[in-house]
C-alpha cells in the first residue's frame, strides 16, 4: 500500500499528499507543486509551469525553456537530447535541438529526434547525410571482388573482399586489387601465373 501511495503522490504532485501518506516525494514532485497542471503565468505573460530551482525557490518557468524540460508537466529537468550542441523546444513543446556536436548530424529518415549519425563511420550517411556506401559500391563498377562497403574517417572504403582478393589501399574505387598472398610493393604488380610479385 505505501509503494501504491507513493507512486499516486508522484503522479498527482502533491507534497500535501506525500506527507499525508508518509512517502517521501520526488525533487520533480516537489518541483511540480502548484496547482492542476502545475500551470502558472510567467512574468513576461507567457505560459509556464512551476518548477524548483537550485535555490529551493518556486518559480514560473517558460514552457519554451529547455533548460527545464521546454512543455513537459511531469518533469523540470533539463532536457536532454543525444549530442546535441543546442538545445530547443520545438513547436510542439518537446525537446530538439538547434545544432549537433562535431561529427555528428540528424539525417532525413532518422527516428531519433537527436543528432545520432556520426559522420565518421555510418554506412549509410559517411561524411553527409544520403551518402551510403553500399550503394556507392553498387554503382562503383571499378570496385571489383568487393563484397562490403564500411565508412571510415567519413569515407567510403573496402570493408570485405571476395575469398583470394586483398584490398591494399581501402579505396573503394578500384576494389579488391590483387589475388596474390600478400600485396605487392608500390611498383610491382602480381603476376597471377607464379602468384608473385613483379615489376610493372
Amino acid at each position: 500500500m505505501r509503494g501504491i501511495g507513493t507512486r499516486i503522490a508522484h503522479v498527482i504532485g502533491s507534497t500535501f499528499l506525500c506527507a499525508a501518506l508518509g512517502v517521501a516525494c520526488s525533487s520533480n514532485v516537489v518541483a511540480l507543486e502548484g496547482g492542476p497542471g502545475s500551470s502558472c503565468t510567467t512574468p513576461g505573460g507567457g505560459a509556464g509551469k512551476r518548477c524548483k530551482l537550485d535555490s529551493g525557490e518556486l518559480q514560473c518557468v517558460s514552457l519554451d525553456d529547455p533548460s527545464f524540460g521546454c512543455a513537459d508537466r511531469a518533469s523540470c529537468d533539463s532536457c536532454f537530447v543525444p549530442h546535441a550542441s543546442i538545445l530547443v523546444c520545438d513547436v510542439t513543446g518537446l525537446c530538439s535541438f538547434g545544432g549537433c556536436q562535431a561529427g555528428y548530424q540528424h539525417c532525413p529518415g532518422s527516428m531519433s529526434s537527436g543528432c545520432d549519425s556520426q559522420s565518421t563511420t555510418d554506412v549509410k550517411n559517411c561524411g553527409g547525410c544520403g551518402n551510403d556506401c553500399e550503394k556507392l559500391l553498387a554503382s562503383t563498377s571499378t570496385a571489383a571482388h568487393v563484397t562490403a562497403a564500411k565508412c571510415a574517417n567519413s569515407t567510403c572504403q573496402v570493408q570485405t573482399c571476395e575469398p583470394g582478393w586483398k584490398d591494399c589501399d581501402g579505396a573503394l574505387f578500384n576494389g579488391c586489387e590483387t589475388n596474390c598472398p600478400a600485396c605487392c610493393p608500390s611498383g610491382t604488380k602480381c603476376d597471377t601465373t607464379t602468384m608473385t610479385c613483379k615489376p610493372g
